[in-house]
């Protein structure tokens, strides 16, 4: 009885999955570089950013895939995002309602953020697009962090597109050497 209880109650492999695949992304989105190096703000928003642009990467990945889990995992892994959104917030002692106000607005963040990154079809796009979102209204931002970013995002891409479903899908997928 207690294995079936077991059962019922614990997480499915796909949501496993997607949990170790946010992990990885999120990992990725805290590397001191892009502080330390590159100049993104070390605060909330900052990290936000930074997280949402690996999401990005790998949502877009994901839609190249003719394979059938793609858009499913996709959407588990933005699950993932959303529920550690609103874990981080009520840590920080926000209460429900305004969990929910805040927890909407992130979200509209990021759909806003995943539409812009997809439509960049060239450099500049990309990265006035990261001007814009990463540094937002920081004047003392160099063309050289500016710039290094953009090439991350640019070979992160091409990264992802060049591995395996099976290496995107269980997380063992590879960012560029920062």
């Amino acid at each position: 009885m207690f294995a079936q209880l077991t059962r019922w109650f614990s997480p499915s492999s796909d949501i496993m999955r997607a949990h170790a695949i946010y992990i990885a992304l999120v990992g990725q989105a805290r590397q001191p570089f892009f502080y330390a190096s590159l100049g993104v703000p070390d605060t909330l928003d900052g990290r936000f950013d930074m997280i949402i642009l690996h999401l990005s990467l790998f949502i877009e990945r994901m839609k190249t895939d003719d394979a059938q889990p793609a858009p499913a995992l996709s959407a588990t892994v933005l699950e993932c995002f959303i529920q550690d959104m609103d874990r981080s917030l009520r840590e920080m002692g926000i209460g429900d309602t305004g969990v929910a106000k805040r927890v909407k607005k992130m979200a509209d963040a990021l759909n806003g953020r995943l539409s812009t990154y997809a439509a960049c079809e060239d450099e500049a796009a990309l990265s006035e697009a990261l001007r814009r979102n990463v540094y937002g209204t920081l004047n003392d931002i160099s063309e050289d962090q500016l710039a290094q970013l953009t090439r991350y995002m640019i070979e992160a891409r091409a990264n992802l597109a060049a591995q395996s479903t099976p290496e995107i899908t269980t997380a063992n997928f590879h960012f560029p050497v920062i």
